[in-house]
């Protein structure tokens, strides 16, 4: 045993210097204390508000509503969903729950979007 590692010690360190990196990643997209929602209808900035689970918001527009809430996605992190809205296609519900910084949640019959930024 201590054979085969002696012959393959470099490829061991490059597997360590991987998954160390493998671990930094994703500790670094995780949710910081810090993550704030910002909702936009007409690209105007509407909503700027610190993730807080339980938060909602109802935007309502000309052409209908878009009803956001801030909640646990399925690893346990706060995210953004559209839990309702009254579009035809009802893409941004389908959307799910983001997690991810820059990952915008769009509505385009109403001109709705919602994103995560990551704030200071």
């Amino acid at each position: 045993m201590a054979k085969i590692f002696a012959q393959h010690k470099g490829t061991f360190l490059v597997g360590a210097l991987l998954l160390l990196s493998a671990v930094l990643l994703f500790l670094s997209v995780r949710r910081s204390p810090g993550t704030i929602l910002v909702i936009t209808k007409d690209g105007e900035e509407i909503v700027r508000e610190e993730l807080k689970e339980g938060l909602t918001f109802r935007v309502e527009t000309d052409s209908g509503y878009n009803l956001f809430e801030v909640k646990r996605g399925e690893r346990g992190e706060l995210g953004i969903c559209c839990r309702e809205a009254d579009c035809p296609e009802q893409i941004c519900v389908e959307k799910g729950t983001v997690i991810l910084a820059d990952d915008p949640i769009v509505c385009l019959p109403h001109r709705v979007t919602a994103r995560l930024i990551t704030g200071k």
